[in-house]
C-alpha cells in the first residue's frame, strides 16, 4: 500500500500539474477554434472567388475545398485536436493518480481507526492484573 502513498510536496507538485495541463488544454482548445473559424472564413472566401464558375454549388463547394488557403488548415486543425487528446490523456491519467492516492489515504485512515478502536476494545476486554 505504501508503494503509491505520496508525501505532501508531491501531491502539491501533482496538483499544480493538472493545473497547469487544463490551461494548457483550455489554450490548445482556444487555438482549435480559431482554426475551425478560420477555415470556415478561407472556406467562403474561396467560394465568393469561384462565384463565377460555371457548375452546380456542390461542384464550387469541390474547387472552394481545394483552394490552398483553405487545404493549409487541414493539417493544423488536426495537430490542434491531437495536442487537445493529447492533453485529455495526460489530465485524466493524472486525476485517476491523484482519487487512487485519495483512496489509499482513506483506506490508511480507516485501517487506523480500525486498530485503534481494537486496542480501545482489547484494552476494556483485557484488564491488566495488578
Amino acid at each position: 500500500m505504501s508503494a503509491f502513498k505520496l508525501p505532501s510536496i508531491e501531491l502539491e507538485q501533482l496538483v499544480d500539474y493538472v493545473e497547469k495541463l487544463g490551461l494548457q488544454k483550455a489554450e490548445a482548445e482556444r487555438e482549435l477554434h480559431k482554426l475551425t473559424e478560420n477555415k470556415k472564413v478561407a472556406m467562403a472566401v474561396a467560394l465568393l472567388n469561384c462565384a463565377d464558375v460555371k457548375g452546380t454549388q456542390a461542384h464550387k463547394e469541390a474547387i472552394a475545398m481545394t483552394d490552398e488557403g483553405v487545404v493549409m488548415y487541414i493539417d493544423k486543425i488536426a495537430d490542434a485536436k491531437k495536442l487537445v487528446t493529447e492533453l485529455t490523456s495526460k489530465i485524466s491519467a493524472q486525476e485517476h493518480r491523484l482519487r487512487l492516492f485519495q483512496t489509499l489515504s482513506a483506506n490508511e485512515r480507516r485501517e487506523k481507526g480500525f486498530y485503534q478502536r481494537l486496542g480501545d476494545l482489547y484494552g476494556k476486554v483485557y484488564k491488566p492484573c495488578n
